[in-house]
């Protein structure tokens, strides 16, 4: 993990933390998962999830369901209890969900909610955009809206034109986004490349706006939902590995001006592979304990 600095002279990374999953394995049917709100990630695997803290360098890790079961977690932060949660959901027979929270430095167990329909069952990891955690469902007419604080799911039907959009053209690359505290959910073009992009914004109803990179970029570049993230208030950040050197670009979109700016980091050690947009929290992990594991019989 590697935090961005910048000077009017010059840019560096500074490494915050190298973490070694030792107790995740990865099974070759599954992937390392990532979610992440204020400070905290929530990385989950095939036999643990584990919770970290760059800034205090800490890592938790808790034991999951079952090996073979398939679920997915969520992580917010409640900004006026300040209080983080961890929502784990999976799927059960006859179109119905389960779903647990874990309050971290409260909770000693999961507590189990009330079943829900089909809809809170998560397609993709979500994002918390003050205190409300976002996420797909299986069908893409709905969000899933979990308020962290009075731990309640509700539901956003999606756009009609962003769901013809993606089934006319049978490709699906989309994320939600926190567009300066709105939900926005972000679609590439077909080939992923900086043909042309689509934002919708959720504020009552959809707004819809089309955009695409500067005209004086030549470079025909792919583009994927992770390495996108939100920079500052306005911003929306695309990072993009040149694979003919090793520069790393970023770009950055304002959204209510609808321009452009950018910058290069030469000499970049690594491939990304996600960015995050994140900040600093002395969260300590060290008082949290172990919640017993659950048991869906």
């Amino acid at each position: 993990m590697m935090k961005m600095e910048t000077s009017p002279s010059f840019i560096k990374f500074k490494i915050l933390i190298s973490y070694t999953y030792n107790h995740i394995n990865i099974h070759f049917k599954y992937r390392l998962c990532f979610d992440y709100d204020n400070g905290l990630f929530c990385t989950w695997g095939v036999q643990y999830i584990a919770i970290s803290n760059p800034s205090t360098r800490e890592l938790k890790c808790f034991d999951v369901p079952g090996e073979e079961l398939k679920f997915l977690c969520s992580i917010g932060f409640e900004p006026e209890e300040k209080k983080y949660k961890v929502v784990l959901t999976i799927d059960i027979e006859e179109g119905l969900s389960r779903a647990w929270v874990f309050t971290l430095d409260i909770d000693t167990s999961w507590r189990e909610m009330i079943k829900y329909n089909q809809h809170i069952s998560p397609c993709k990891t979500a994002i918390c955009i003050s205190g409300i955690i976002y996420r797909f469902s299986y069908s893409l007419v709905c969000i899933a809206a979990f308020d962290v604080k009075s731990e309640s799911f509700t539901r956003i039907t999606t756009s009609i034109e962003f769901h013809n959009g993606l089934c006319g053209s049978g490709y699906e690359d989309y994320m939600l986004i926190d567009a300066n505290g709105k939900l926005g959910i972000l679609t590439f073009p077909p080939l992923r490349r900086t043909e042309y992009i689509n934002i919708w914004i959720f504020d009552e109803e959809w707004e819809h706006q089309i955009f695409q990179f500067p005209l004086g970029w030549k470079h025909d570049i792919e583009l994927n939902t992770k390495k996108v993230c939100k920079y500052g208030s306005e911003e929306i950040v695309f990072a993009i590995n040149m694979t003919s050197s090793d520069v790393l670009v970023f770009f950055f979109y304002h959204v209510k001006n609808k321009s452009w700016r950018y910058l290069e980091v030469k000499g970049f050690p690594y491939w990304v592979e996600n960015i995050f947009t994140y900040s600093e929290s002395l969260f300590s992990l060290k008082n949290i304990g172990l919640p017993t594991i659950i048991t869906t019989i």
